[in-house]
């Protein structure tokens, strides 16, 4: 029986699981993941973030390279306000690193502009070990801590709940690991976490399952930008594919590591349909990608994203 070889050691002995939800297919397709209108919300959000990150549930994808976001100095479980402070501050100095390394400021209306040319012999791999020189003094703070919002917003489990849901499946995400994605002019969030049945592991931060949710968020830099209240958004949209594990994976950050190659991909070329559509091709352009961008006001770009106020 399934349960029987799940005893024996992992899933890797047996790989014709049937989906457990009541659909024939492991589903995929995008949901509108409602934002927070009210500061208790926002509080709520810096709550699930300080908690992931002392978890170390967070990791951030620059330049083909995975790191974890940790360094938050407070006890594990304290969510109180100097936590949470210091967890966004860590994200958004993250997501600033990352940018300026790659040539990249925030303009005060949030958009992303490529650095002034600097001297000659100070070429980009130095600009990460600088701390207040040239490269931050272009940065919008103002537009990084709105892009650091977005993307805290989706550091949740709300949106693979709401999928489970939706397949009905058991509303539990099974070590559920955020991936900030920066590159190709974007950033993205990108989710996994085991889900349905069966369920095996000896805790709660080691139970899996043969199947993992792979969840993307629209691109936040285009959510980000300021808009008037009659075009904000009141939802995000947030695509998501359900496959198997790979075999033998028993950690979330195992499997990841067994498409870490797709993943990078998806990030350098900008284009993620394929990341979350069987039937579409892996591959773009990024060049082509930043084209489309730049032809697109803030207005038109944040509509493929999110959901407006009507």
């Amino acid at each position: 029986s399934q349960a029987q070889a799940f005893a024996m050691g992992g899933w890797g002995r047996q790989r014709n699981h049937t989906w457990p939800g009541p659909s024939d297919e492991p589903p995929e397709g995008q949901i509108e993941y409602p934002l927070p209108d009210r500061e208790d919300g926002w509080h709520e959000c810096l709550r699930d973030l300080s908690r992931t990150m002392q978890g170390g549930g967070v990791f951030l994808i620059g330049r083909r390279t995975m790191y974890p976001l940790s360094g938050v100095a407070s006890t594990s479980g304290d969510v109180g306000s100097s936590a949470r402070n210091a967890a966004f501050d860590l994200l958004c100095g993250s997501i600033r690193d990352e940018l300026t390394a790659q040539g990249l400021v925030l303009s005060p209306a949030g958009e992303l502009r490529r650095l002034p040319p600097r001297t000659a012999g100070s070429g980009p791999s130095a600009w990460p070990r600088m701390r207040l020189s040239s490269p931050f003094q272009h940065m919008s703070w103002h537009a990084l801590q709105e892009l650091g919002r977005q993307v805290a917003i989706h550091i949740s489990i709300g949106p693979g709940i709401q999928v489970a849901m939706l397949g009905e499946l058991p509303p539990t995400l099974w070590q559920p690991m955020f991936v900030v994605c920066i590159g190709c002019n974007q950033v993205r969030v990108v989710t996994f976490a085991f889900v349905g049945e069966p369920v095996a592991g000896d805790r709660p931060d080691r139970k899996y399952t043969p199947w993992v949710l792979r969840l993307v968020s629209g691109d936040l830099v285009a959510d980000a930008r300021p808009l008037n209240r009659a075009q904000r958004c009141t939802a995000s949209v947030v695509e998501y594919l359900t496959e198997l594990a790979s075999e033998d994976a028993e950690l979330i950050t195992e499997h990841v590591e067994s498409i870490e190659e797709e993943l990078f991909d998806a990030v350098q070329h900008g284009n993620w349909s394929g990341f979350v559509t069987k039937s579409l091709p892996r591959h773009g352009s990024c060049e082509s990608a930043e084209t489309d961008s730049s032809r697109s006001s803030a207005s038109d770009s944040s509509d493929a994203g999110c959901v407006l106020w009507r």
